[in-house]
């Protein structure tokens, strides 16, 4: 045949010319099912070893734990020795009383059930620090019968300073001293010179009713006059002027009283008979220097008087307190109960607030 099949190879040597002087290697390539692929690690990989560690710590954790837990639960051997008590007791005074009671012998503390300490405190605390306080301050207030109760009576007199027998309150209605009894200095203490009618801030004889530290008050209808303190208002109940207040800033006030007496009885007998028999022996009588007979009560604050030459009238002349204990004008009353007279019967004033 003209056209036939060449062999490959020599077709293949025949169109590759083949070079010269170079030297031919076997290349051997292993077969692909004998190939490993290997990946790279990554988060996966590091998360296992963490897993596995953390395990790891658990499991040695739990032996460590379970080796003590073991030896904690084996007990010694108790030695047994012979019980002897020892007692001590400590006593502190001031302090507490700790009585401890620890079973040993010698230096060694047995006790049956391990850390079982009884103690007992007796909190016994005695004080030796005995406070005894002894006032021996007496304080003796030797210039005032103040708040001093007065005999026979539940009121008490209000402070007087210089216990010259005026409160402080009526050393400032009479402008005298608060420290100084006798004002003046003409030998008579203030209080007994405003009782017998005298000026306690002029030596001598001059009178109170002169001083201007005074009213006189006329009574026209029943014919009377009585000195009050200047400060002080009159006011009589109606137009009759049976009853006259004599008022004071305080709220204590001296009231007169006018009352019939037709039967122009003595004073007792009239007085028994306005209190249906009551105990004479509970008023005190006497007879003034102007010829008033006088019955004066039991606490000194009511005086019934009675003229034995005009028995027509009893005059009543009141120091009214209400529920005071503590009194500002005793001295004043007095002044006043003194000053009382009678006199002709007057022509009626056009004011009687004096």
């Amino acid at each position: 045949m003209l056209f036939s099949k060449k062999d490959k190879k020599e077709e293949k040597t025949a169109e590759t010319p083949v070079k010269k002087n170079l030297e031919t290697y076997d290349i051997k390539v292993m077969p692909k099912k004998f190939q490993k692929v290997l990946k790279p690690s990554g988060r996966g990989g590091i998360l296992k070893l963490a897993i596995i560690l953390f395990v790891a710590l658990i499991v040695i954790s739990a032996i460590i734990f379970g080796v003590f837990y073991l030896l904690d639960s084996m007990e010694a051997p108790v030695v047994p020795v012979p019980r002897s008590v020892n007692t001590n007791q400590n006593t502190n005074q001031g302090q507490d009383v700790n009585e401890n009671l620890n079973q040993a012998n010698g230096n060694v503390n047995t006790n049956e059930n391990t850390n079982q300490n009884v103690n007992i405190n007796i909190n016994e605390n005695t004080n030796l620090n005995e406070n005894v306080n002894t006032n021996i301050n007496t304080n003796t207030n030797t210039n005032a019968p103040t708040d001093q109760p007065i005999d026979g009576v539940s009121y008490f007199m209000s402070q007087d300073s210089d216990d010259d027998g005026l409160t402080d309150i009526e050393e400032d209605l009479y402008e005298t001293e608060k420290r100084k009894p006798d004002t003046d200095a003409d030998g008579f203490i203030d209080g007994q010179e405003i009782i017998g009618g005298y000026n306690p801030k002029a030596a001598g004889t001059s009178l109170l009713s002169n001083s201007g530290l005074v009213n006189k008050y006329p009574n026209p209808i029943f014919a009377y006059e009585i000195l009050h303190l200047s400060t002080w208002v009159a006011r009589p109940s109606d137009q009759s002027l049976r009853e006259v207040n004599f008022q004071s800033a305080t709220g204590e006030y001296v009231q007169i009283l006018v009352e019939d007496n037709p039967e122009e009885l003595d004073l007792i007998s009239w007085y028994l008979a306005q209190t249906n028999g009551a105990n004479i022996s509970d008023i005190d009588r006497k007879t003034d220097k102007q010829g008033f007979e006088i019955l004066l009560s039991k606490d000194k604050l009511t005086y019934f008087l009675l003229n034995n030459d005009n028995k027509a009238n009893i005059f009543i002349i009141s120091y009214e307190i209400g529920s005071r204990t503590s009194l500002n004008f005793l001295t004043t009353f007095e002044m006043m109960i003194n000053s009382f007279v009678l006199v002709e019967a007057l022509e009626p004033e056009s004011e009687t607030g004096n």
